[in-house]
């Protein structure tokens, strides 16, 4: 975990993590009430079956295709999934009947954010454990 490379508290972009809570732009969050955070990529499945089926076109139709279109065709997904790749989905659950929430942004600053969400919730499961 990254957590112990990082020290709380800490911003990472727009978000702030401290040892008691995480600040998103439009929202914040008690990370004592945190049950799990998951961090998913739910449009980077979408861009590769999109860019296979582009591909796919121009597999068939590329002595029909005009030179604008075979570049449309072929740099699109080339963007589209490195793209799509860097977006991710901060998906945190909260104990008892609250519905906790999510944060979208990039993949590498919500693993660190996650990182950190994970050690700052398990430090204070142990100190629950140990009183």
């Amino acid at each position: 975990m990254s957590s112990g490379t990082i020290a709380l508290p800490a911003t990472i972009g727009r978000y702030t993590v401290t040892d008691k809570s995480l600040r998103a732009p439009r929202r914040a969050f008690v990370l004592t009430r945190i049950e799990r955070a998951s961090l998913r990529r739910p449009f980077f499945v979408g861009a590769i079956g999109l860019s296979a089926a582009s591909y796919g076109f121009f597999w068939v139709f590329s002595d029909l295709l005009y030179l604008h279109e075979v570049l449309i065709l072929t740099l699109t997904p080339a963007v589209l999934v490195p793209l799509s790749a860097q977006i991710a989905v901060l998906a945190i659950a909260y104990h008892g009947p609250d519905e906790g929430g999510h944060v979208i942004g990039r993949s590498d600053h919500l693993r660190q954010i996650r990182d950190l969400i994970d050690g700052a919730v398990e430090a204070q499961r142990s100190t629950e454990t140990v009183l």
